[in-house]
């Protein structure tokens, strides 16, 4: 067979067409690396294990986390995800966090997240915009789509 090296340019980001191309994906290759699929049957589509930096072959969990954190004196909920950066760093994807009431996108309302953490992988800490407990039920959701499509 033939010898090849895969050169990847330092600093230039990660797209997911060059992502998948890291992986033995089982089956056809042209349906498992598919951003709707999820191989590892998880529960965590492809494009999740992406932005996440998970591997899409091994079950595993993303790397997202809420608890209540202070600021300024008041409380409030907070979502935490740990994001590649870096050389790594998702240059085709955008990260949204939004706050909702009632898990409805009508009363979802985008929140301005902290800078990502320096490094790979990046921390982004989002804080709700209402003061914990202030409202009765309250929901902190990350979100990712693709700003370039990956090819076909």
């Amino acid at each position: 067979g033939a010898d090849y090296v895969r050169v990847r340019r330092s600093g230039a980001g990660m797209t997911y067409d060059i992502w998948k191309l890291d992986f033995s994906w089982p089956g056809d290759a042209a349906t498992t690396d598919n951003p709707d699929q999820d191989p590892d049957h998880d529960g965590n589509t492809n494009q999740l294990e992406y932005a996440f930096g998970t591997d899409p072959l091994a079950s595993d969990i993303l790397p997202i986390t809420t608890t209540v954190t202070n600021h300024a004196g008041d409380d409030y909920l907070t979502l935490i995800f740990t994001r590649p950066g870096g050389a790594n760093l998702r240059t085709d994807l955008a990260y949204r966090v939004v706050r909702s009431t009632d898990l409805t996108p009508a009363t979802s309302t985008d929140l301005v997240s902290d800078l990502p953490s320096a490094g790979d992988p990046a921390t982004v800490v989002t804080r709700s915009s209402s003061i914990y407990r202030s409202v009765d039920r309250e929901f902190l959701q990350s979100a990712v789509h693709f700003t370039i499509p990956p090819a076909p």
